[in-house]
C-alpha cells in the first residue's frame, strides 16, 4: 500500500472525519494506480474520504481504494460511530471544470464502495466537464437503492447512463447521444 487517508496507519481504524480535504490549487493528482505496492486506501472518514472544497483544474483522482479495506471488503471501525462514509468522493460548486476520476490506462480507475449517501457527488453547476472513465462503482449505499453518482446540477444536469437489464449477450439501458459506456467482465468479484 502506498498511502492510507482517513484512516491510522494499519488501515484498519477510523483517523478523521475527511481522508483528503483539498481547498484551492489546480493540477492535483490523488493516486498512482491500483497495484499491490502503488495502491492508495482512502476510506473511514466520518464525512467525505476525499473531498474538493475548492480547487481549480484540471485535477486527476486515480488508482485509488476508496471506502473499502486494502483487501476490497467493506471498512468497519467498532469503535467509531462512522463505518460507513457519507461520500466517497464529493465535488464542490466552487471547484471549477475538469475533474478526471478514472483513466484509460490499465491501473487508472478508482474502486468506490460502501458509502452511505453517495460514491460520487457533484454538487453545483460549477462542476462541470467531469470524466469519469473505467471506474468500479457499487454498494454505494450498502445493501439499498445505488447512489453510485449524483449530478446535483454538474455538467449541465447532463443525464447520467443507466443500466436497467442484461443478459449473457446483451445489456440494456439509457444514455444520451455521444456518452460511451464500457462494460467489463468481473471473474474475480462476480456481482459487483
Amino acid at each position: 500500500t502506498s498511502w492510507y487517508g482517513g484512516t491510522d496507519m494499519t488501515g484498519t481504524s477510523t483517523y478523521m472525519d475527511y481522508g483528503i480535504w483539498v481547498n484551492g490549487g489546480s493540477n492535483i493528482s490523488i493516486g498512482n494506480g491500483i497495484s499491490a505496492a502503488n495502491m492508495n486506501v482512502i476510506s473511514g472518514a466520518g464525512l467525505r474520504n476525499i473531498y474538493f472544497a475548492n480547487a481549480t483544474s484540471p485535477n486527476v483522482i486515480k488508482g485509488n481504494y476508496i471506502g473499502t479495506t486494502k483487501n476490497l471488503t467493506q471498512f468497519v471501525d467498532a469503535s467509531w460511530s462512522y463505518d460507513d462514509t457519507d461520500y466517497g468522493i464529493y465535488i464542490n460548486a466552487a471547484t471549477s471544470s475538469q475533474v478526471n476520476i478514472g483513466g484509460t490506462s490499465g491501473n487508472d480507475h478508482n474502486i468506490i464502495a460502501f458509502h452511505t449517501n453517495a460514491g460520487i457527488y457533484f454538487s453545483g453547476a460549477g462542476t462541470n466537464n467531469a470524466q469519469l472513465v473505467r471506474n468500479r462503482i457499487y454498494s454505494n449505499p450498502p445493501g439499498a437503492a445505488s447512489r453510485s453518482i449524483v449530478l446535483n446540477g454538474a455538467n449541465s444536469n447532463h443525464a447520467k447512463p443507466v443500466i436497467t437489464g442484461h443478459t449473457t449477450a446483451t445489456i440494456s439501458g439509457t444514455a444520451v447521444a455521444f456518452d460511451q459506456v464500457d462494460v467489463f467482465k468481473n471473474t474475480k468479484f462476480p456481482g459487483n
